[in-house]
């Protein structure tokens, strides 16, 4: 997919996610930055902001991704994998249980929003016990039409999973 085409497709990501979704309902939203090959979520992170949404983006500490507060003008360094992450010293982490929603990337997605992500179980980990509500950015190739991921233990599952032209819902669904 060209650069063109990515952001294009990310436009309507984007306006699925508001429209059907309401993701501006949300006081606090977890959401990664993304990352070449993602859905890019600047367009996102900037509506939930305009909308007096508090941000959080991923930030590492030791062995334990941790949600850091983001502000808009906040300076991004690369982090740990490549990730993009809020630097300075001030940076208080984020209790999860206090956000309202965690938006997740992923590799692979199915229909019942099972997700495959880049194998470290970052999110897997963030989101156990997690009671808020969880989607994930795709486009349309990177769900699985028909099949069904095979999980292994620990795999967490969204309640769902936003493409271009579908927004899927896992039994969960919407809070």
């Amino acid at each position: 997919m060209s650069p063109s085409e990515a952001a294009a497709h990310s436009a309507l990501i984007t306006a699925r996610l508001f429209e059907e979704l309401d993701f501006g309902r949300f006081a606090g939203v977890f959401v990664y930055i993304s990352m070449k090959g993602e859905p890019d979520t600047a367009g996102i992170i900037g509506i939930l902001i305009q909308s007096g949404v508090s941000v959080f983006v991923p930030g590492f500490a030791g062995e334990k991704m941790v949600p850091l507060p983001y502000l808009p003008g906040d300076r991004l360094v690369r982090g740990r994998f490549g990730v993009m992450e809020p630097c300075g010293k001030k940076r208080v982490r984020a209790d999860i249980s206090l956000i309202d929603a965690v938006i997740a990337p992923g590799v692979v997605f199915d229909e019942a929003c099972s997700r495959i992500g880049r194998g470290g179980g970052w999110y897997d980990r963030i989101l156990k016990g997690y009671k808020g509500f969880r989607a994930g950015l795709a486009f349309d190739f990177q769900v699985l039409k028909g099949e069904k991921i095979v999980k292994d233990p620990g795999d967490e599952a969204l309640d769902a999973v936003v493409s271009e032209s579908k927004t899927y819902f896992s039994r969960r669904g919407l809070p």
